[in-house]
């Protein structure tokens, strides 16, 4: 019988230390996108329907080398004000598109290079027009898949953009549940997918071989299997609207999933190692609990910004720590 570790324990118990930093500058927001390019974080679009422009197009760069963040306004991506979108990055070029303008799903798509602050846009997504997706890059390749298209319609097919040909082709077939709201992270070139919601929420988890074009599914994210002993937290993983981040020194960085939940809106935050496919829950999320935030790796650390609850968007910031003890004297709410 396998033995999960056990993670029936008080927030006292766990590691992990969030620490809260300066407001983001452009103000609060939901269903963003962001990636991070040589320990720098760009991130833009979302919704936010307490202003008069609900959706954005901006995209802004932030620099976390002084204490207090350095936000610079970049030039807005091209085409319509979107939520819901996907990025990717390749070398120094990032790619963002799909979503939803607030009457379509979309499909086209652009390229922002950091070298020369340029847009460009570029073919438009091939497969069905959708928001909710998830993205990553392996191999000096992009990735686009699963999502949700028009009339409710859930998906799992993922599509490969290859910046060499600049062309898109259908990648590698995942068997997994159809979703949206999911997360991925990208670990040694291997991609990680897990959470998600189609009707219910989803439970399968998988990693995909940019190498060998293939997916292989891992243990479930909830206890489905009589012959493995789970610890009732372990059901936790499970939810949809949260971001994911990776950590660690080269060859054992782990993967990390906080906020979102189930109903859209939680706190707590896990640790997948990828060399035991075992999670491990750390210090819950110490803000306010939220979904649709957006989420960086800089330096080692994981940073999440922006979300929202059913009635409140937020544009605090935060750094999480995965291996410093609990400062129970910061409690979420210092600055430095």
């Amino acid at each position: 019988m396998l033995n999960i570790v056990s993670c029936g324990n008080s927030d006292d118990d766990l590691i992990g230390n969030w620490v809260s930093l300066y407001d983001v500058e452009p103000g609060g927001r939901s269903d963003a996108v962001s990636v991070s390019v040589n320990n720098i974080g760009y991130f833009g679009t979302g919704i936010n329907t307490d202003n008069t422009v609900d959706r954005y197009r901006d995209w802004w760069k932030v620099d976390f080398s002084n204490k207090k963040p350095n936000y610079t306004k970049l030039d807005s991506i091209p085409g319509v004000a979107r939520s819901g979108a996907v990025a990717f990055a390749i070398g120094e070029d990032i790619y963002v598109g799909g979503g939803y303008d607030g009457e379509k799903r979309l499909n086209d798509f652009y390229k922002y290079s950091i070298t020369d602050g340029l847009w460009a846009q570029i073919d438009s997504f091939p497969g069905v027009a959708r928001y909710g997706a998830v993205a990553f890059s392996v191999n000096g390749k992009g990735y686009v898949g699963t999502g949700l298209a028009n009339n409710y319609t859930y998906l799992n097919d993922f599509y490969c953009y290859d910046p060499l040909t600049s062309k898109w082709t259908k990648a590698g077939s995942f068997g997994g549940t159809k979703r949206y709201e999911a997360v991925v992270f990208v670990i040694n070139d291997v991609a990680y997918l897990a959470t998600g919601k189609k009707d219910g929420y989803v439970s399968d988890f998988w990693k995909y071989n940019g190498t060998t074009n293939e997916w292989t599914q891992l243990r479930d994210i909830y206890n489905t299997d009589e012959d493995n002993s789970y610890d009732d937290d372990y059901d936790d993983i499970v939810r949809s609207q949260g971001v994911a981040f990776v950590s660690g020194e080269k060859g054992y960085e782990k993967g990390y999933i906080t906020t979102g939940g189930k109903g859209g809106s939680g706190r707590s935050t896990w640790e997948y190692d990828p060399a035991t496919d075992l999670w491990n829950e750390k210090t819950s999320f110490e803000g306010v609990s939220r979904g649709g935030s957006v989420s960086f790796t800089i330096n080692d650390y994981g940073y999440v910004l922006t979300g929202s609850t059913s009635s409140t968007y937020f544009s605090d910031i935060w750094r999480f720590d995965p291996n410093a003890e609990q400062d129970d004297t910061d409690n979420g709410s210092t600055v430095f």
